[in-house]
């Protein structure tokens, strides 16, 4: 006789199986998302501490670019006093010491910018009685440096193409847009001012390795500078004129470690003393050079929380006290 009762019991036993599976199914998938949901919360408040550390970095940094104003309006106050000159031996150029605050740590200083050839001089530069507008003396400069660092002189032609506004090769040597349009991707030359020394990177002939060279010594700034002998380096100088050589620059080291040069003449009557008699410097190193500064850098960066950030500030102080900042660039320098 057919036993519905032990039927009904087997089925009934198998559905509570299919149910306690389905349970810890449920349980488990419940389980991965709840984790997952966990995961994902847990890296968008780590994104935003991120953020608002970054941010709140950002603020110190300006501070620290506001600390660093100060101190060169200091410098100018006292230089207005007793000369204008600026040189690492003054107080402007110490490091500010590690200083800490309620969240974190913050450190600076400021570079003199005119310690380094100016790119942008090769069209800013005028002062030539010459119709050859290649025989002005920041070009002539800017070969001489390239040389003194093994790099070819004729790099600059394709400099001054890239910043003069007309679209002809100005000597053999140069590059305009029939260089650059087939290049990959192809571009234009600027025929403008440059605005940032990555630029240079662009131009005929510079290479990754000649920018590993040159990029210590030179700057771009948006107007013509003279180079600050009192804190120049020693390539720096070297190149000013053919007659001046290692021994004299060596000499000019040595006389800034517990001097500053008062004066461009200051600076020229005292290389003259050390050359021979027979020969001059060149009539234009008054014009490359100076014993002050209107563009610094300020580089300042701070530690807050998992956070790490720098800024790095142009600043263009003029004789009359104004301070302008004229770029500003984030991140960890």
């Amino acid at each position: 006789m057919y036993n519905t009762k032990n039927t009904l019991s087997k089925y009934s036993g198998k559905q509570r199986g299919i149910a306690f599976i389905t349970a810890m199914l449920i349980m488990v998938i419940t389980t991965i998302i709840g984790i997952s949901i966990s995961e994902r919360m847990q890296i968008t408040i780590r994104r935003t501490s991120n953020i608002l550390y970054h941010d709140l970095a950002y603020q110190y940094n300006l501070g620290g670019e506001s600390w660093a104003a100060l101190i060169l309006l200091r410098d100018l106050n006292d230089d207005s006093k007793h000369g204008y000159l600026d040189s690492y031996r003054e107080g402007w150029s110490s490091q500010l010491p590690i200083t800490s605050f309620n969240e974190g740590t913050i450190t600076g200083q400021i570079f003199d910018l005119q310690a380094q050839f100016n790119i942008n001089n090769l069209l800013l530069d005028r002062n030539t009685i010459s119709k050859d507008p290649l025989s002005n003396p920041s070009i002539q400069y800017f070969k001489r440096l390239l040389a003194s660092l093994e790099l070819d002189p004729e790099l600059v032609y394709a400099v001054v193409d890239w910043l003069d506004t007309d679209n002809k090769i100005t000597y053999p040597g140069g590059a305009e847009d029939d260089e650059y349009i087939n290049k990959q991707p192809p571009y234009l030359a600027a025929n403008q001012l440059m605005v940032d020394l990555s630029e240079l990177r662009m131009v005929k002939g510079f290479t990754a390795e000649i920018m590993s060279k040159l990029l210590p010594h030179i700057t771009v700034l948006n107007g013509y500078t003279e180079l600050n002998v009192n804190t120049a380096a020693k390539e720096l100088l070297l190149a000013l004129d053919p007659v001046i050589d290692n021994d004299i620059v060596d000499a000019i080291l040595s006389y800034r470690k517990n001097n500053s040069f008062a004066s461009k003449i200051a600076f020229i009557d005292f290389v003259e003393k050390l050359i021979s008699k027979e020969t001059q410097t060149n009539a234009n190193i008054g014009h490359l050079v100076d014993v002050s500064s209107d563009y610094f850098m300020v580089k300042s960066m701070v530690n807050i929380g998992q956070a790490k950030s720098g800024l790095q500030s142009t600043i263009y102080r003029s004789r009359l006290g104004k301070l302008r900042v004229i770029q500003r660039r984030r991140g960890v320098l």
